[in-house]
């Protein structure tokens, strides 16, 4: 071989190599990897020897791919999604014994409504087994999926998945109003004049939810915007936020009924837009698709929606 220094690479230098491209930088892969910053750098300087370039190099902005990293970092991908696949076929998991970690991305609601039952399935089968919920990252979600970084991600489909993701439909909801029904004397369903006039609550994360933004769309649709009075972390708070007022707040019938459930004023009307149809997806990637511990996650995912009914 032309550099006998490659006999000795092994699979977890590769997948810090991908790691540190992607970061691009040493501390924060340091901080992802749980490694301390000299250990890292001592990899970024293996990797460099091994390549013979420095692979990353200082500009004004930070860190930068050399030509030879842009190069070698499809090459690197390719070849670990071809060992994990190989490995996959050898692997046995045994829920009982296992420790695996399985990463979890979620919107509040489809955490509120659907991790209860897959985290008491993975309770009572694997008790080893650990789950970490994080929140969306809307715009580096198929980056996450392909690093390994997360597992699962549970989202709203909303059109065909790039073509290295799988998916699979969980289950389907729809979107309604929850307000007071003593706002206006009488309660029931709101006009399109009053639902258009009236005080709004909503959540708002780091990021727009998507029901905030197919709501948003189909209030364009009159030439407005609605009026948001009010912005919550999450919608746990809502009971005590509309009960009493006039807000009103629209989610999908699933947290909805959690939210008007022991609130006895609250009451879920249809809302007078036409609004699309929840479909919950989980998405993963096609390096996961064979590993047996992930299709036994994935099985249990499923099951969890299936007790959910009907919307």
């Amino acid at each position: 071989m032309d550099n006998p220094a490659l006999e000795n690479v092994d699979v977890r230098l590769l997948r810090i190599l991908l790691v540190l491209l992607s970061e691009r930088s040493v501390s924060r892969s340091a901080q992802k990897l749980d490694m301390s910053q000299p250990a890292m750098s001592h990899v970024l300087n293996r990797l460099r020897r091994l390549f013979a370039d420095p692979l990353l190099t200082r500009s004004r902005n930070g860190m930068i791919h050399t030509q030879r990293a842009k190069e070698i970092e499809p090459m690197v991908r390719d070849l670990l999604e071809r060992f994990d696949r190989l490995m996959a076929h050898e692997e046995k998991f045994d829920p009982a014994t296992s420790r695996r970690r399985f990463v979890v991305t979620s919107a509040p609601y489809t955490e509120h409504v659907l991790l209860p039952g897959l985290v008491r399935r993975v309770r009572e089968h694997a008790p080893g087994v650990r789950m970490e919920l994080k929140p969306p990252h809307y715009g580096h979600a198929h980056e996450q999926l392909e690093s390994g970084e997360v597992d699962l991600r549970l989202a709203w489909g909303q059109g065909p998945p790039p073509l290295s993701l799988r998916s699979v439909l969980l289950f389907h909801d729809r979107i309604v109003c929850v307000s007071d029904k003593r706002r206006n004397g009488k309660g029931g369903p709101l006009s399109i004049a009053e639902y258009l006039a009236a005080s709004h609550i909503r959540a708002q994360g780091a990021e727009r939810t998507t029901t905030g933004k197919a709501v948003d769309s189909a209030v364009a649709q009159y030439g407005t915007t609605l009026s948001i009075a009010l912005l919550v972390q999450d919608y746990l708070s809502v009971p005590r936020m509309v009960e009493g007022t006039d807000f009103v707040v629209t989610i999908p019938q699933r947290l909805a009924r959690d939210v008007v459930a022991h609130a006895s004023h609250l009451e879920i009307t249809e809302p007078p837009l036409r609004l699309p149809r929840v479909r919950m997806m989980g998405y993963w990637h096609e390096r996961s698709h064979t590993d047996p511990a992930h299709r036994w996650f994935r099985s249990l995912a499923i099951a969890a929606s299936r007790d959910l009914g009907p919307a």
